[in-house]
């Protein structure tokens, strides 16, 4: 997808939703240097765009980058995450359901290979 058309395919889904300022290059850099992965190409368009995204409820539709970040550090460094659920490596996580269901993007030889959503 090209720029400026993430946000007007959400608000074609929905009317509930609010987007922040776009990420610098920066913050890119930063999240891909920390997470140890190129952030997918969709994923930092959309970021380009907005800086995450909620829904109605507060629902994180994308997550902000910041959290991206700390969320996908955290899921990988709690010993206890990796014993109650499966380490989480192979996976980067930037958006939820609001009911504990989260989504992620898997990442194969540490480069996220598919674009599948899980």
């Amino acid at each position: 997808m090209m720029n400026a058309m993430w946000k007007e395919l959400i608000q074609s889904l929905t009317t509930e939703c609010e987007f922040y300022p776009r990420v610098t290059p920066a913050d890119i850099v930063k999240a891909e240097f920390l997470l140890h992965i190129p952030l997918p190409h969709e994923l930092k368009s959309l970021l380009n765009e907005s800086n995450g995204v909620h829904g109605e409820y507060g629902l994180g539709l994308v997550w902000p980058i910041e959290r991206i970040t700390q969320d996908n550090l955290e899921f990988r460094r709690t010993p206890s995450f990796k014993e109650l659920y499966m380490p989480f490596d192979s996976l980067l996580f930037f958006a939820d359901a609001g009911n504990g269901d989260q989504f992620a993007f898997i990442i194969l030889d540490g480069l996220i290979r598919r674009h599948d959503i899980w």
